[in-house]
């Protein structure tokens, strides 16, 4: 016996089309602005305000102890890598967490300094010369993970002009500039930490030997892999804290994601844009629709999807980045797993990231489908050009930003056993969102 609402139910997903295969320009960019404090040696470790999943940090230290130690959401210590500059100041490490390279010599590490070795064993190990760069990328041991934040302690000499670029599998997803003394210009760039354009001190210029004066703490938010640092104008090196006072060790927050999602106009056709669970946890296969703002031009997002089954109850975990996404749109195939038969059937609960649980019904406003595939595009009040019909479809977390909504437009329950049914339901979701049963 069953129970239904709608239209008929796609096909079961295939591990389907997730845009993790980097072929267009990502427009991502320098997004929302993070951390406190002053521009110069100050800030604090920040986080990001993302929407994916913490999974801990990588803190460089440089001075007394030459390290990289990978910590775990809750702080605790997983793994270290040792770096060394020995008698010749090269660097001297195993990249199973950062590896790190260099477009001029190779790699140096001296007084708690990593930079750019052109030279013999003196402050030129420590340092990188205008129109050299020094990278950091994943080591073998995370590989699979993505970095989401970035809070390095820079060494900087000469009127610095330093351009971070980040990159997720050799595409650039963001960049940001450091710049000190007459580097700074006037009407170009902000102090506060996070910023595209940072202006960290305007008196720093070229004492080798000021301590943390001269040390600028560059931060921001980033999908990315790989970090280049390229010096443009002046001198800089990577530091990790090596000149104490208020200089800190580098952090760099680290996420895992499925991947990045395009609208639903390229490429999905039909198909399912990313897939997930089985073998006891919900089964789910999600698509994403065309933008419901059309002052928000689609770009690629990341994403990740998550079933689990949690103190007994099954669960969905749906959460991206919308930074610069807020209106987009998702539909996702929701097989539960089996059940005790109740009829009527207990309703779906969800919440979106930081509220509290809502009921799932029955989409409000008037369905539109595709009239080629079937396929749900989403109500017509949230998809014609008439901003005062909005409302029909509420806002059901006002407390976040942007419109936080899910609903139900079909769903069916099956009865497989004695006593035990299947719940299907296709499920229409904007925000972030998490739901169980």
């Amino acid at each position: 016996m069953s129970s239904t609402h709608s239209v008929p139910r796609r096909p079961r997903a295939r591990r389907a089309r997730l845009v993790a295969v980097f072929t267009a320009a990502i427009a991502i960019g320098a997004s929302m602005l993070v951390g406190s404090g002053g521009g110069v040696a100050g800030g604090a470790i920040t986080t990001p305000p993302f929407q994916l999943k913490d999974v801990g940090s990588l803190t460089l230290a440089t001075g007394a102890t030459n390290n990289v130690v990978r910590r775990d959401a809750s702080n605790v210590v997983l793994s270290t890598q040792t770096l060394s500059g020995g008698g010749s100041c090269s660097l001297s490490t195993t990249p199973t967490l950062l590896a790190f390279a260099t477009t001029k010599g190779v790699p140096g590490l001296t007084s708690g300094t990593i930079g750019d070795k052109t030279k013999g064993s003196g402050t030129d190990c420590g340092l990188v010369e205008a129109g050299g760069s020094v990278s950091i990328k994943l080591g073998s041991q995370i590989s699979t993970l993505e970095m989401r934040s970035f809070a390095l302690d820079i060494e900087t000499r000469k009127n610095l002009k330093l351009v971070l670029t980040a990159s997720l599998g050799g595409v650039t997803t963001a960049t940001f500039e450091l710049r000190t003394g007459s580097s700074i210009v006037a009407g170009q760039g902000s102090t506060t930490p996070g910023s595209a354009i940072f202006n960290c001190n305007g008196a720093s210029s070229s004492d080798p030997n000021a301590a943390d004066r001269d040390n600028c703490r560059f931060s921001g938010n980033v999908l990315a892999d790989k970090l280049v640092l390229t010096t443009v104008v002046g001198e800089a090196g990577l530091s990790g804290g090596a000149s104490g006072g208020v200089s800190q060790p580098s952090v760099i927050g680290l996420t895992d994601i499925d991947g990045l999602l395009d609208c639903e106009s390229t490429p999905n056709h039909g198909d399912f844009d990313l897939s997930e669970g089985g073998n006891g946890t919900p089964e789910v296969g999600l698509v994403r629709k065309d933008n419901l703002d059309p002052n928000q031009p689609c770009q690629l997002i990341p994403v990740d999807l998550n079933t689990s089954i949690q103190n007994g109850d099954p669960q969905v975990q749906f959460l991206k980045d919308l930074t610069s996404q807020s209106s987009a749109a998702f539909t996702m195939d929701v097989t539960w797993p089996f059940e005790a038969s109740q009829n009527p059937p207990p309703p779906t609960q969800f919440q979106f990231v930081d509220g509290h649980d809502i009921e799932l019904q029955l989409c409000a406003g008037t369905p539109v489908y595709d009239p080629t595939t079937g396929a749900f595009e989403g109500p017509s009040e949230l998809l014609d050009s008439d901003p005062s019909n909005d409302a029909v479809i509420p806002d059901q977390e006002p407390s976040l930003p942007g419109r936080q909504y899910s609903c139900y437009y079909f769903q069916t329950t099956s009865l497989v056993g004695n006593g035990t049914v299947e719940l299907f339901q296709q499920i229409y979701v904007i925000g972030d969102y998490i739901s169980h049963r």
